[in-house]
C-alpha cells in the first residue's frame, strides 16, 4: 500500500481546508483533537476527536471546516483502499487500533527512518484489513440521501419522516439501523437536533415570537417545540433567549 503523503493539519474555527479532486488518490481523514465539519459533494459529516475515519475516494472534492481549534491527520495513497471508486466510507467509534495505526503512519512519514516505506505499507495494509471487516458501517448512498433529505426539510413542518423512509429501498427498521451506525443516532433524533440547533440561532439573533420560531424550525406545535427544546437544552426557549440574545453592537460571551 503506497502512501504518497501524510500530513498533520492544525486549524482554528473559521479556517477552511479545501481538497481538490485528484485522479487515483484516496484520502483518509482522521481528527485527533476537536471537531470539524467535512463536506464531500452534497454530503456533510461531523468528525469528532478520536472517533471517526472518513475515507474519500478519487475524483471527489472535499472541504474541512473546524468547529473549534482542532488537528487532523490526512493520509493520501494511490492504490484502491476499499471497494468502490465512488463510495464514501465513514467509520464511527473506531477502536484504538485504527487511530494508533494512523498516528504511526504519520510518524513514520514525518521522520523517514530507514525502511520507513515498507513499515508504512505494512501499517496501511493492516488498517485496510481492519476497516474492511467493518465496511458495512460506512454510509451507503441511500443513507446519505436520507441524511441530506433531513437537512433540506428540517425547517418544513409538513415533512414526514415516515414518507422519507418509505422512499428507501430497504425496510424502515433496517434503514434506521444503518442510519444509527453511520451518524450515531436515529433519524428522528438527528432531525430534532437539526431543528433545535436552528431554533437556537433564531432565538439569539431574531426578535420573533416563540410560536413563529417553532414554525420556522419545523414544529407545528409551539408547546411541543418548547418541551423538546427544554429536553435538549435544560431551558425553555424564553429562558434561552434572555441568556443568549445577541443585539447589534453587543459582545456575546
Amino acid at each position: 500500500m503506497a502512501v504518497l503523503k501524510s500530513t498533520m493539519v492544525h486549524a482554528s474555527e473559521g479556517d477552511m481546508l479545501r481538497l481538490g479532486p485528484e485522479h487515483n488518490i484516496w484520502r483518509l481523514i482522521f481528527v485527533r483533537e476537536g471537531t470539524a465539519l467535512c463536506s464531500v459533494g452534497r454530503n456533510e459529516f461531523l468528525l469528532s476527536e478520536m472517533k471517526n475515519i472518513l475515507i474519500v475516494p478519487p475524483a471527489m472534492e472535499a472541504s474541512i471546516i473546524p468547529r473549534s481549534f482542532y488537528q487532523h491527520i490526512l493520509v493520501e495513497c494511490n492504490e484502491q483502499f476499499l471497494p468502490g471508486q465512488d463510495r464514501l466510507y465513514l467509520f464511527h467509534d473506531i477502536m484504538e487500533t485504527a487511530s494508533s495505526i494512523l498516528w504511526l503512519v504519520f510518524r513514520q512519514m514525518d521522520r523517514k527512518l530507514p525502511n520507513y516505506e515498507n513499515v508504512v505499507a505494512s501499517l496501511m495494509e493492516a488498517l485496510r484489513q481492519f476497516l474492511l471487516a467493518q465496511a458495512d458501517q460506512g454510509p451507503n448512498t441511500d443513507i446519505l440521501d436520507l441524511e441530506r433529505l433531513l437537512r433540506q426539510n428540517a425547517g418544513n413542518p409538513a415533512f414526514k419522516l415516515e414518507e422519507a423512509l418509505a422512499q428507501i429501498p430497504q425496510t424502515p427498521s433496517y434503514t434506521r439501523r444503518l442510519f444509527r451506525r453511520a451518524y450515531g443516532c436515529s433519524p428522528n433524533i438527528y432531525l430534532n437536533n437539526l431543528r433545535i440547533s436552528a431554533a437556537k440561532v433564531l432565538l439569539m439573533t431574531r426578535n420573533l415570537p416563540v410560536t413563529e420560531i417553532a414554525y420556522q424550525c419545523g414544529f407545528n406545535d409551539a408547546k411541543y417545540f418548547a418541551r423538546r427544546f427544554r429536553q435538549a437544552t435544560g431551558q425553555t426557549p424564553s429562558e434561552f433567549k434572555r441568556k443568549h440574545v445577541i443585539t447589534p453592537g453587543s459582545t456575546h460571551t
